[in-house]
């Protein structure tokens, strides 16, 4: 081909290319989750009990270990992931527990505990939270001076169909209020899941 040729537009780079992107486009949406539920890309973690359902993206958040009582997730801090400290808090914690009792009791409890803890300060709370299968709640923001680094809480109790109470405690070093972990919270399945 010569510079006096006509050019064929299907023969130009720039319509080989779009035909390629084009012919991947299909490729891409029948792997892509579904549009119409977003929770299809968490992943389930079911206590032993079958008591109640903790729902996670991972990644960033990762099952670190599990046992009859409860689970313990995490997101890895930037030192756990770049450096070589292989242990600690992580950038974010979770550690999931059943306990005895009822809400409000318990959740008295965790206010005297978090006022008698030295260098604990209590943020917000006790504040109602609802999951979206319309389980009430109750959760308590809290956080602790550095010691030796500075850690913001959220406990959160649900409770459960056989009269206990599960107990969601978040731990991090960035503040825990907000969309995304709220989201997490409000994600939790509690009893029997019920298929949509």
């Amino acid at each position: 081909m010569t510079l006096a040729d006509t050019v064929i537009a299907s023969q130009s780079p720039r319509v080989i290319r779009v035909l390629r992107v084009l012919a991947l486009v299909p490729l891409v949406l029948s792997c892509a989750p579904s549009g119409e539920n977003p929770t299809n890309r968490l992943m389930t973690w079911e206590a032993p009990s079958g008591d109640y359902r903790i729902r996670y993206l991972e990644p960033p958040w990762g099952l670190v270990e599990e046992d009859a009582s409860g689970a313990y997730f995490r997101i890895s801090s930037n030192l756990m992931i770049f450096g070589d400290v292989d242990g600690g808090p992580g950038k974010y914690d979770l550690r999931t527990s059943v306990i005895a009792g009822a809400v409000p009791m318990l959740m008295d409890s965790e206010v005297r505990r978090a006022t008698s803890t030295s260098g604990r300060v209590i943020q917000d709370g006790p504040r109602s939270i609802t999951t979206d299968e319309g389980v009430v709640g109750s959760e308590l923001l809290l956080f602790d001076e550095p010691d030796p680094i500075e850690r913001y809480r959220r406990v959160v109790l649900l409770p459960l169909s056989t009269g206990n109470v599960l107990r969601l405690d978040f731990a991090a070093t960035p503040d825990l209020d907000t969309d995304e972990v709220s989201a997490m919270i409000r994600n939790v399945g509690i009893g029997v899941e019920v298929e949509p």
